[in-house]
């Protein structure tokens, strides 16, 4: 019994130590920057930002605590705005031709909740309304089962969007602020977090410069670290050279494999009637303050796309760019775009993965659509 017991002790020890050892890398290494360098990286980088430096990034980051700060610390109104996710990352101020121009793209996938907290940071600011606002529209946005949590970093602002926009006064609910921090503090124990940590400290071993601030490299030139993304003070961003030199096969094989993965995780099937009431609460709010919006359909990977119509899994990306255009139709308002590439004469060489385009891809679609200096 006791050989039992010390056997069972020494087991539950190595479990404990494992876990341990774990948490204490993910923690400090933070590949991120979500616990030990928290706040602080986003803190510098939004001062280089704010200085007007182009700044590359090597690491992941906390995209939306970071544009909490700028959005708090910018100093002129921008006229133009762009709301929503990774999709809208490569779009700045010289593809719409005015140079009072913002994108507050976030990653992991925005939701309708970002969407709505972000213009209450705009807002929040005082300034009057911005004359345009352009809102990337993903499928999921509407999807109450959409497994969306990120958007949770701005509870407190999208609980006083609602009350400012939309004259709702829910009372705050304490199990989505518990569920945000369980969500926080779990990546801790994960073995995703932990790759991403043994990938951070290898790369900081290849790459040396003297001008490296923490995970930040002060520099526009691509040739200093072809594996780094470019932050633009106007909130866009230019993808690596590795990147934009994804080849055609390449783009095709990420998009189908990416979808096949995701086919048996995809929970968002429908429209959430509150969330759709939520959106076009929103608009008509938008509207209502005289704001030209402008609604985004990002496109998908064409064999990605393949993959969607010849899957009833992914029925709800057709029906979701219908209910879009049905909105566009109903509000008079613009849209741009397409889930469907083939409308857009995009081929696989305009795409890095299933959903995220290249610069050219981008001017495809938007190229000569904006002449806005006037406006």
């Amino acid at each position: 019994m006791s050989l039992y017991k010390n056997f069972l002790i020494a087991v539950i020890s190595l479990i404990l130590f494992f876990l341990s050892s774990i948490s204490i890398i993910n923690y400090y290494i933070d590949p991120g920057n979500q616990f030990f360098r928290s706040q602080k990286f986003e803190e510098k980088l939004a001062n280089h930002l704010l200085a007007n430096q182009d700044v590359m990034i090597r690491f992941n980051y906390n995209a939306r605590l970071l544009k909490k700060i700028i959005l708090a610390k910018i100093k002129a109104r921008p006229d133009f705005l762009i709301i929503g996710s990774s999709r809208v990352m490569l779009m700045n101020h010289h593809l719409f031709n005015t140079p009072s121009f913002y994108n507050t793209w976030v990653p992991l996938g925005a939701t309708i909740q970002d969407d709505i907290a972000i213009y209450y940071l705009f807002q929040k600011r005082g300034w009057g309304p911005p004359k345009t606002v352009l809102i990337c529209l993903d499928t999921w946005i509407l999807s109450r089962n959409n497994g969306k949590e990120a958007w949770k970093v701005f509870f407190p602002e999208y609980m006083a969007a609602k009350k400012l926009f939309l004259n709702d006064r829910p009372p705050p609910r304490f199990y989505e602020q518990w569920s945000e921090t369980v969500n926080k503090y779990t990546q801790l124990l994960s073995i995703d977090y932990l790759t991403a940590s043994f990938n951070k400290m290898n790369e900081s071993r290849q790459i040396k410069s003297h001008s490296l601030i923490e995970d930040i490299l002060v520099s526009s030139n691509p040739n200093d670290c072809p594996t780094c993304d470019i932050e633009h003070p106007d909130g866009s961003r230019t993808l690596s050279m590795k990147k934009e030199l994804t080849t055609r096969e390449e783009a095709d094989v990420l998009g189908r494999k990416s979808i096949i993965h995701t086919r048996y995780n995809n929970s968002y099937t429908e429209l959430d009637p509150d969330y759709t009431k939520l959106f076009e609460d929103f608009i008509h709010y938008l509207l209502s303050k005289n704001v030209h919006v402008i609604l985004y359909l990002p496109p998908y990977e064409p064999a990605a796309y393949y993959e969607i119509q010849n899957d009833p899994n992914y029925k709800m990306i057709p029906f979701s760019e219908l209910y879009f255009r049905s909105i566009a139709s109903k509000y008079h308002l613009e849209i741009i775009g397409s889930y469907n590439p083939d409308q857009l004469r995009l081929r696989a060489d305009d795409f890095v993965d299933d959903m995220h385009l290249k610069e050219k891809g981008v001017w495809k679609i938007f190229n000569n659509k904006f002449d806005l200096k006037n406006t």
